[in-house]
């Protein structure tokens, strides 16, 4: 420990010593006039109690100190170092500077980083045509209810070419009547908490396909819009429903499905009717005043008149929605005669006509029917489904009920 300067004797006497020693007063004491250069005050030198703080002239801080300040951060980081006393060593005061500084940075918080993302506005109208028209996900845009655009994905998925076909039409006119309520109440989740919501999109024909949307709001002081976005139909676990929601009756895809199945190929190669009868049938029909149904309690009417029909099929037989709004398909399997086909067609024409009394309004439904039969006229499955529509087309032209394809016979 060193000792107190004023009990220091010996270094007195040596100091006293060396004031009285001539050869010193040789030395070239010009180097005493560059002292100010070096900030160096002599007139500060004689006071030996320290009480005196040493500044610069004219309190400006010279170049030396000016370049070696401390950054803001590194002072703020040193600001608060305790003092340390006058006699401690300097290795002892770096280690307890690294050690303040360590502490003061890990409990130090960064400073939030903030987005400018919320500051960008884009264009409705460029998000649109460069993004929305050409993606794969289904994309409408919903003001207050009704459809303001749709892209090509969204039509194609409601069976739609044209989007004026559906643009200013509700959008719930497309939204199976089973998810109304879900997405009445769901929405403002979908809009302002990021959720999905399934929802059960209804085509042309009736059939529906369950897609998850997501939302995105659009501030408008004048009505309440937003974007949904869903995924694509090929995503996921979005399946086609292979029933028709409002009818229960299966949709084509199923029809085509139970046509090829009931049209086997014999192992020769030769073609054969499955179970061994020998025709297959497929007819189409077409309602022609579908308008009579178009109430929502006119729809439990139709319902009644479809389930009459259905008794007059076999366990076998399918009654199903056609590929255009308003037609529908029929396959009979397992029929033996010319003459017994024709007689059940007619059956299934005339129960499906006869008048329906229902809530006091009576239904009667106008019909055309085409068919065509396995394996001749049609020798394939496509064949068969082409040929019987296009018995269907002759029946319309030439304004008869029934026509049965490759032949001239008329009902």
């Amino acid at each position: 420990m060193m000792q107190n300067p004023i009990e220091d004797f010996s270094s007195l006497e040596y100091l006293e010593t060396i004031s009285n020693d001539n050869s010193l007063k040789e030395i070239d004491t010009s180097i005493l006039a560059k002292a100010k250069d070096y900030n160096v005050l002599l007139d500060k030198l004689e006071a030996l109690d320290g009480e005196e703080d040493r500044k610069p002239e004219n309190n400006n801080p010279p170049k030396a100190i000016k370049a070696s300040q401390p950054t803001a951060a590194q002072s703020m980081k040193l600001e608060a170092i305790p003092e340390l006393p006058p006699y401690a060593a300097q290795e002892d005061t770096e280690e307890i500077e690294r050690e303040y500084i360590s502490k003061e940075s890990h409990n130090r918080q960064e400073p939030e980083v903030k987005s400018n993302l919320e500051n960008i506005t884009l264009s409705l109208r460029d998000l649109i045509l460069k993004v929305f028209a050409k993606s794969p996900r289904l994309v409408a845009i919903i003001s207050d209810d009704k459809i303001v655009y749709v892209n090509a994905t969204f039509l194609k998925q409601i069976g739609y070419e044209n989007e004026f076909d559906v643009i200013d039409n509700n959008f719930f006119q497309y939204v199976s009547s089973e998810y109304w309520d879900k997405v009445s109440v769901g929405i403002g989740g979908v809009l302002t908490e990021g959720q999905v919501i399934p929802i059960g999109l209804k085509n042309k024909n009736g059939d529906v396909i369950k897609v998850d949307f997501e939302g995105i709001y659009i501030p408008d002081d004048h009505s309440f819009s937003f974007i949904l976005l869903g995924t694509s139909p090929m995503i996921g676990e979005n399946k086609v429903s292979l029933y028709n929601s409002e009818t229960g009756l299966p949709i084509y895809q199923l029809f085509e499905d139970r046509v090829k199945v009931a049209l086997r190929t014999h192992p020769s190669g030769s073609s054969m009717i499955s179970f061994g009868r020998e025709q297959s049938a497929v007819g189409y029909f077409r309602i022609e005043n579908p308008s009579i149904f178009e109430k929502r309690e006119d729809k439990q009417a139709f319902k009644k008149i479809l389930a009459r029909v259905l008794t007059c099929f076999e366990s076998n037989y399918t009654l199903a929605h056609g590929s255009k709004e308003n037609e529908y398909c029929l396959l009979i399997p397992q029929i033996d005669s010319e003459e017994k086909l024709t007689a059940k067609i007619s059956q299934i024409k005339s129960t499906l006509e006869a008048p329906l009394e229902d809530n006091f309004t009576t239904y009667q439904i106008k019909s055309r029917f085409g068919v065509c039969t396995y394996p001749e006229p049609a020798d394939s499955y496509k064949k068969l489904l082409s040929e019987a529509y296009q018995a269907l087309e002759s029946a319309t032209m030439n304004d008869k009920p029934i026509a049965y394809f490759g032949t001239s016979r008329t009902d």
